[in-house]
């Protein structure tokens, strides 16, 4: 296919370069472009927010809070799961910085 392998930030999403040179994030599992690599690749993302006691239901956490959301982001795409945060509910999406090549 000719592409080269991009830059991997997190286990399914890297950014490398689309057809015009530009940095965009990608998904690493079936290639799609998320979008400019200038903000964060979880702008670009499909976004599912959840109750804390959805994670108690499934015995992840073992304490319920109304305070605080987790977050689940996917790939709009393949719907592969990027990242997941726990946040206080209406905080912005945690960043990941990324420094320059």
């Amino acid at each position: 296919m000719g592409e080269k392998m991009g830059r991997r930030i997190l286990e399914y999403v890297e950014i490398g370069q689309n057809s015009e040179g530009a940095r965009v994030y990608k998904c690493v599992c079936c290639g799609y472009v998320l979008g400019p690599s200038g903000k964060s690749f979880k702008d670009y993302a499909v976004v599912r927010e959840r109750s804390y006691s959805d994670y108690v239901e499934m015995g992840v956490l073992s304490m319920n809070s109304d305070r605080f959301i987790i977050r689940e982001f996917y790939c709009p795409k393949c719907a592969i799961r990027f990242d997941v945060e726990s946040v206080v509910k209406g905080e912005p999406y945690l960043d990941i910085k990324v420094s320059g090549d």
